[in-house]
């Protein structure tokens, strides 16, 4: 099935729109472009004056929006200095940072893309096709230590090494190399790995950790959310917010943790302190996991920087404070 037959569901959107604000002048950042599901919604109210640019590393999403949005540029997101300082806006900064980290229904639906193991295709996994290797690559080449070690740390997957292992007695099995080549095979063989009992206990497919430990891995995710944690504030223009949505605990943690690393980040007296704005995240309603059942693992997480107005309001407050301190001093 062919991604464009695949409908996409922007989520959490009204708390996006809520709580990013988008207004008349700015300028949005939209680092998972995707099929513009957010963004339709966000960019409507940059007006006239606002501007819009669009990131993403998938051929097909830009092919997909290009006609439809400004400033599309394929990029991942983790380059975004680079890409504003090519616009000239390095300076300024943007006034709203979105990143929805899912995989998109589309992207999941296309068999030739090799994620889902629900559809029989190549074991590619890779969302940007320039990447150097694929999931095959890593399944194949891979010592069966490696392998263990992505499934356990990427997929938290608790039978790592004895998928990794089985793994690896496939391939070699008999005296002579058996390439994995295809999504139905790997999906096989980690589910002959698993204890019979595990199965059934179960709730979820016993390829779900293994696929998403390979994507990720594939597409070094934890990498680049990372990097992109690090210059929200040299994007963020004072007064800006960011606004991330999560999928899973890995990312999760990384931007929760990320947050809080930036908020206690020392600034110097005229740089914007960041603060932030959800000290627990926003989850999706019962009625949109009624509509979208795919949103049941969304987490969305905000932080803002502070305005010039605030800056200015807490070097008066640290005035105020040393003089209170120097009167009492005196009276002493």
């Amino acid at each position: 099935m062919k991604s464009e037959s695949v409908a996409h569901y922007p989520v959490l959107h009204a708390a996006v729109l809520e709580h990013l604000a988008p207004q008349e002048g700015e300028i949005l950042l939209d680092c998972t472009l995707g099929r513009g599901g957010h963004t339709i919604i966000l960019s409507q109210h940059l007006g006239t004056t606002g501007r819009y640019i669009g990131l993403d590393c998938d051929d097909e999403a830009i092919a997909y929006c290009g006609q439809k949005l400004f400033d599309i540029i394929k990029s991942n997101f983790s380059d975004a200095v680079r890409v504003l300082d090519n616009l000239g806006l390095k300076q300024r900064g943007v006034d709203i940072i979105f990143a929805d980290l899912g995989i998109s229904s589309a992207q999941l639906g296309d068999a030739d893309r090799g994620i889902s193991f629900q559809l029989d295709g190549p074991l590619d996994m890779r969302l940007d096709p320039s990447l150097p290797n694929t999931a095959a690559d890593l399944v194949n080449q891979l010592p069966e230590e490696q392998l263990a070690a992505i499934l356990f740390y990427f997929g938290e997957e608790k039978l790592s090494r004895r998928i990794a292992k089985k793994i690896v007695e496939e391939r070699e099995g008999s005296g002579s190399l058996r390439p994995i080549l295809t999504t139905s095979q790997l999906a096989c063989i980690v589910s002959s790995a698993i204890p019979a009992k595990v199965r059934q206990q179960s709730n979820i497919h016993p390829a779900t950790k293994t696929f998403m430990a390979l994507r990720i891995a594939v597409n070094q995710e934890l990498a680049v959310l990372n990097k992109l944690l690090k210059i929200i504030p040299q994007l963020l223009s004072p007064g800006g917010r960011a606004g991330i949505i999560t999928f899973h605990s890995l990312e999760d943690r990384l931007v929760k943790d990320g947050f809080i690393k930036l908020q206690n980040q020392q600034m110097n007296d005229n740089q914007a302190k960041l603060e932030i704005v959800t000290k627990k995240p926003i989850l999706p309603s019962i009625q949109e996991l009624k509509m979208n059942p795919r949103s049941r693992s969304a987490k969305f997480r905000i932080i803002r920087k502070q305005s010039l107005d605030e800056i200015g309001q807490d070097e008066d407050d640290e005035d105020d404070e040393e003089n209170e301190e120097q009167d009492n001093e005196d009276k002493n």
